[in-house]
């Protein structure tokens, strides 16, 4: 910590409510500013995959202030878009910062995330049927090659999750056709052997539907 200043810490589980929040004491020295900010922190667990993430939300004078998500293994770098929000620290601060967050994980409440469970697979399936308008029908498919796939489901949202456990929930709940043993399928795109997420159009229908009826609003 730099010379003169002192950050002293302080917790405030809420097991019963999933979260737990992080802030400064008031007995820290040379720390008006920093003190000014909180953090509140929720920890979550994909039951498929056994994968978490950190959903980390800002507060400026307990005012919302931006929010990031990330995994223990990323958090050191990750903490720093808060700067994007004004959470001007120095390194010595974040790296304070990062420490006590180690430090105290494993006390942090679990959220337990089903990946199967009804409204994340429809949000899921709404970005697909977004990701769908962007190919043309043939023969019943859109065929998105499994780069752009990827790529879409990184950019979004949902980045935290596994793709392998997307793949195969649509796979699993009859949504794409996949070669024997795989997720995708392969076929020819301008006569080269391409790898696709090959998906059903009759199946994802009526969340097509709903991006049509919703763009037409």
């Amino acid at each position: 910590m730099a010379q003169g200043k002192r950050i002293d810490w302080g917790w405030d589980l809420k097991p019963d409510d999933g979260y737990a929040n992080l802030f400064i004491k008031n007995d820290c020295v040379n720390c008006d500013f920093e003190k000014m900010f909180s953090f509140q922190l929720r920890r979550k667990k994909v039951i498929q995959t056994y994968q978490e993430h950190l959903i980390i939300e800002s507060f400026y004078n307990n005012e919302p202030n931006g929010s990031i998500e990330t995994n223990i293994y990323s958090l050191g770098k990750d903490l720093k878009q808060f700067m994007q929000y004004g959470v001007a620290f120095s390194s010595i601060v974040y790296a304070d910062l990062q420490n006590e967050i180690e430090k105290n994980y494993l006390t942090l409440p679990i959220q337990y995330v089903n990946l199967y469970e009804k409204k994340l697979t429809d949000d899921i399936l709404h970005l697909v049927a977004e990701l769908c308008s962007e190919y043309e029908l043939v023969d019943g498919f859109y065929d998105i090659p499994v780069d752009q796939f990827n790529k879409s489901i990184q950019d979004s949202e949902y980045s935290d999750h596994d793709l392998k456990e997307i793949k195969k929930m649509l796979k699993d709940l009859n949504y794409t056709q996949c070669n024997t043993g795989r997720y995708s399928y392969l076929t020819r795109i301008n006569e080269k052997p391409t790898r696709v997420m090959r998906i059903k159009a009759k199946e994802l229908n009526q969340y097509i539907s709903k991006k049509s009826d919703e763009a037409g609003e």
